[in-house]
């Protein structure tokens, strides 16, 4: 019941496992983010599975594509060490690719979220989760030169905004167009 409490049956559970969710709120943050993370996992020929329900900008998507750059890494460190030449470009594209991700993406909003499990629930399984997660990160980013984001970084607000536009009301612009 703990998992269902914390996260409920959507994206918008009390606490969201979702990047997109997270951090400012206009028209074209969240199609922009995705498109974003699409294309770091095609860049490295990685595609989404179809049927799948979850979301690219999931956490465990996210942590899923660092562990692939972090293997790729150690498969090309490997190579070097059996005499086989290596492929210093593709060894540092994965090493840029992993560094950017990190700073863009997961270290930008993984914080945030590791710190509302621990808050949620600070006994228990979600809560080591949330530990590890935010140990993980920390090690990461300072690895790798990376600021790490905010831990009270906002999830955007579920209901649009009521604000009327610049441009007025129906009835002032009807005014407007009567005016000689």
């Amino acid at each position: 019941m703990s998992f269902a409490r914390l996260f409920g049956h959507t994206a918008r559970g009390p606490i969201c496992a979702c990047e997109t969710e997270y951090g400012a709120d206009n028209i074209f943050h969240q199609p922009q983010q995705l498109a974003d993370i699409s294309g770091y996992y095609l860049a490295f020929g990685l595609r989404p599975f179809v049927a799948s329900e979850t979301r690219v900008d999931h956490i465990a998507c996210e942590l899923e594509f660092m562990d692939f750059l972090n293997r790729k890494q150690a498969l090309l460190a490997a190579s070097d060490d059996l005499q086989s030449p290596p492929d210093l470009e593709t060894a540092e594209a994965t090493r840029l690719a992993e560094r950017a991700f990190l700073r863009e993406h997961l270290a930008r909003f993984g914080r945030a979220f590791a710190t509302r499990l621990v808050i949620e629930q600070p006994d228990g399984y979600f809560a080591a989760l949330g530990h590890t997660l935010l140990a993980f990160l920390s090690a990461e980013c300072e690895r790798l030169g990376v600021e790490g984001g905010p831990v009270d970084l906002a999830v955007r607000p579920a209901t649009a905004d009521d604000t009327p536009m610049a441009c007025g009301t129906a009835d002032e612009l009807i005014q407007i167009q009567r005016k000689p």
